[in-house]
């Protein structure tokens, strides 16, 4: 790693820790060079990182000032679709539908996804964009002898609606597993990622019905600084 780049990772470190809070600027470039220890360019060169990934603005003749995030609730618990999620919230949103098609379940995705193989699953492959940027990436699979019908329309008006409105199929449960992983180039391409962001959420679902059959495996990718990871848990009732 390039010295600018542990300096960049220190000064994001106590970002995140409010050393530096929201709104707040960064030390003077000779004050950082004097208590780091490193050249001037390699100052700006962490500065520029920062800047270029959204963390902190160059404000003319005044400095670096820190930009506030905003993180958006991910409800681990919830079973709503994406779109209710986030339209309940009040956030600008807007999905686009980059790929929709049927496939026959390979080992790789029998594996990840506990579907049999040689099946035949819908594959739908969604961008997610929140107050304008593309910050999630998502893959569904859904069985066809569950879902033997799946337009771009449908999905436009609400996947989940369709299946309980339209499909009258009962929606009882999910399990949900959440990493933290590094970033491949196939993701990244479909993201809006500062170039030294290293690390992205990922989370995988496997929706069931009332009945436990498993109807739906589900792959998503998360900007790591734009949402936090909220459970609500219930005390069991004796």
């Amino acid at each position: 790693m390039n010295k600018y780049e542990q300096l960049s990772n220190l000064i994001l470190e106590r970002i995140h820790q409010e050393e530096y809070p929201p709104d707040s600027f960064l030390p003077s470039e000779r004050k950082l060079m004097a208590e780091f220890g490193v050249t001037r360019d390699t100052i700006r060169s962490a500065l520029k990182s920062l800047e270029s990934t959204g963390y902190i603005e160059k404000i003319p003749a005044r400095g670096s000032k820190v930009i506030a995030h905003d993180k958006i609730d991910f409800f681990v618990s919830d079973l709503s679709g994406t779109s209710e999620k986030y339209h309940s919230e009040n956030h600008s949103f807007n999905t686009e539908i980059l790929s929709l098609k049927k496939m026959i379940v390979d080992e790789q995705l029998r594996e990840n996804s506990g579907f049999s193989l040689g099946e035949s699953v819908w594959y739908l492959l969604r961008r997610r964009l929140l107050n304008g940027r593309a910050l999630i990436l998502e893959v569904d699979y859904l069985r066809t002898a569950v879902v033997p019908e799946l337009t771009k329309e449908i999905i436009n008006q609400s996947l989940y609606r369709y299946l309980e409105n339209q499909l009258h199929l009962k929606l009882n449960c999910s399990k949900k597993e959440i990493s933290v992983e590094n970033i491949t180039t196939p993701i990244a391409q479909y993201l809006d990622l500062g170039k030294h962001e290293k690390n992205i959420f990922v989370v995988r679902n496997w929706a069931y019905l009332t009945n436990y059959t498993h109807f739906q495996y589900t792959e998503s990718w998360h900007q790591v600084d734009s949402f936090k990871f909220v459970l609500l848990a219930d005390r069991p009732m004796n």
